[in-house]
């Protein structure tokens, strides 16, 4: 219910769990229960505060009470289950189209390993599949996050707490300069890391200072000639005081961290056209036998910027694109997997405090 935003109260779970259990065996079940144990009479039909403490004690690992926050309903429009299949009923053919995916003559079940099972078997996982991926190497998915370097709004890590004077409270140094940036990893349906993008924010699109794109490790000591330069050469790559980004491997190709800016640090119709471009030379996407590359992305209005289009369209270098629909990307979006907002909202001020 939490997942189409009409999460339940404590009251509304009891008087669900009332109706689900009326005259069945549980309800029989529950009353000699409680019976045994000399509840009043009145009491034995009741489902009360004693069970919700229980249940809730039980699924401490999966659920947790919270209080509500508001979310507007033009955005709930899109989180509807009739939209995100309409999405995926308009995706999938354009997948075949792309010659990455295929529909079957007959749908079938399958399990987690994209086994094929039958629709009783335990290993059963997801819904009837119509369609069947025969590409995965060529079908990429992208989502930015937007990050800052300003620390103002960054919470305790991991409750962690510091020695102090009584009556006085520990103050830390942080940096308040907001600079913003964004990260937009690619991955593909393999599950594989394809490349990591990160864009500065910088008034001017063509500025990038190269220390942007190395990076600085502080806590390597630089090797130094006579005259304290610091040479790039001896300097550069894991582990050094020049550390880069992470690169990838993919398809049997090492993919380096690119490098962009923009006057917001968000990403940009030409900023993309110019990461696909990097991919058709790396040849990460071979087109062979008229397949041709997909990418899902979010429907960030850079997509439908002409300098995008006009690239993904050129012959030689075709992509297939599809937006996703907007405000639901929490559901459908791989970067937006639970474990990896978390892994990144906490790693996030680590980081800025070292």
């Amino acid at each position: 219910m939490q997942k189409i935003r009409q999460p339940m109260t404590k009251i509304e779970v009891i008087e669900l769990m009332k109706d689900s259990i009326k005259g069945t065996v549980h309800e029989e079940m529950f009353r000699q229960f409680k019976a045994s144990r000399a509840v009043d009479a009145l009491d034995l039909e009741q489902v009360g505060d004693g069970w919700w403490r229980r249940f809730l004690k039980r699924h401490k690992s999966k659920l947790s009470t919270s209080r509500g926050e508001r979310f507007s309903a033009t955005r709930a429009d899109w989180t509807r289950y009739e939209t995100i299949k309409d999405m995926y009923d308009g995706i999938y053919p354009q997948m075949v189209e792309a010659g990455v995916a295929v529909k079957l003559d007959t749908p079938i079940f399958t399990d987690m390993e994209g086994n094929e099972v039958d629709e009783d078997d335990p290993k059963r996982f997801g819904r009837k599949q119509e369609y069947k991926i025969t590409h995965p190497e060529l079908i990429f998915f992208a989502d930015e996050t937007g990050c800052n370097t300003s620390q103002k709004k960054d919470g305790h890590v991991g409750g962690r707490k510091y020695v102090c004077a009584r009556g006085s409270r520990p103050q830390q140094l942080a940096s308040t300069t907001d600079h913003s940036f964004t990260v937009l990893p690619f991955t593909s349906a393999t599950g594989e890391a394809v490349c990591c993008v990160v864009i500065f924010q910088c008034a001017n699109e063509d500025e990038l200072k190269a220390t942007w794109a190395t990076g600085i490790d502080v806590f390597v000591d630089p090797v130094k000639e006579k005259n304290n330069v610091i040479p790039f050469e001896n300097n550069s790559g894991k582990g050094k005081y020049y550390p880069f980004g992470p690169s990838c491997e993919f398809n049997g190709i090492t993919i380096p961290c690119f490098h962009f800016s923009s006057p917001s640090g968000g990403i940009t119709g030409t900023i993309l056209a110019k990461i696909l471009t990097k991919f058709d030379a790396l040849g990460i996407a071979p087109r062979d036998n008229g397949v041709v590359p997909f990418l899902l992305v979010d429907g960030h209005q850079s997509c439908l910027d002409p300098a995008l289009l006009e690239y993904i369209n050129g012959e030689g270098h075709k992509w297939k694109i599809c937006l996703g629909v907007p405000y639901a990307t929490s559901l459908w979006q791989v970067g937006d997997a639970r474990s990896r907002m978390v892994t990144s909202s906490r790693h996030g001020p680590r980081k800025r405090k070292n």
